[in-house]
């Protein structure tokens, strides 16, 4: 995570995660369904090239929203496995 903050309408300074959190959690009230790409920073110039983005173009962070399928909402959760927590 970077150490940028965005400035809300509040004029406070939250930080990037802060807000996927909070888009997160507005989404899923929706019933929208989200995931956060991880490896975004590591991959940055396959993303450029995939997205025929210019040099100074960099994400920090990639979250997709989608609205959820009836199977989704129903399958089990995953837990790790307590010797990799």
């Amino acid at each position: 995570m970077t150490e940028k903050s965005v400035r809300v309408f509040t004029g406070r300074k939250i930080s990037e995660e802060d807000v996927r959190t909070i888009a997160e959690a507005a989404a899923e009230s929706l019933g929208i369904g989200s995931c956060y790409v991880g490896d975004i920073m590591e991959n940055a110039e396959i993303q450029r090239e995939i997205l025929d983005l210019p040099a100074y173009v960099f994400f920090t962070v990639i979250v997709v929203f989608n609205y959820q399928m009836e199977g989704q909402m129903t399958r089990a959760v995953r837990v790790c496995q307590e010797e990799f927590l």
